[in-house]
């Protein structure tokens, strides 16, 4: 899931000289962790879609196979927890939450 957030700030955020963000955060119930680039951001119409399978928005620059986004969500998913798009721009923002044993 980690590696997939990452790779998609990579391959989405700004080109060259971009700036990835990492940030862990717990609660008594559910760990957080954020992945955040300073790219151009995503669209809020193609916000939710981002996650759909083969799904590629043409933002960035970035190509992909339009996979790491619904395997990050799928592999939270899995887990109990949950991958979302923390709104914003410029950049974009994903935040996984899983819950704790």
């Amino acid at each position: 899931m980690l590696a997939s957030l990452l790779d998609n700030a990579m391959i989405h955020g700004a080109p060259r000289d971009s700036e990835i963000a990492v940030a862990m955060d717990f609660t008594a119930k559910a760990a957080s962790l954020g992945v955040e680039d300073d790219g151009p951001g995503i669209p809020t119409d193609l916000r939710e879609r981002v996650f759909d399978r083969v799904f590629c928005a043409e933002v960035g620059g970035g190509t992909g196979c339009g996979l790491g986004l619904a395997i990050a969500r799928d592999a939270a998913l899995a887990h109990g927890g949950t991958v979302r798009l923390v709104p914003g721009m410029p950049g974009a923002r994903f935040e996984a939450i899983l819950p704790l044993a």
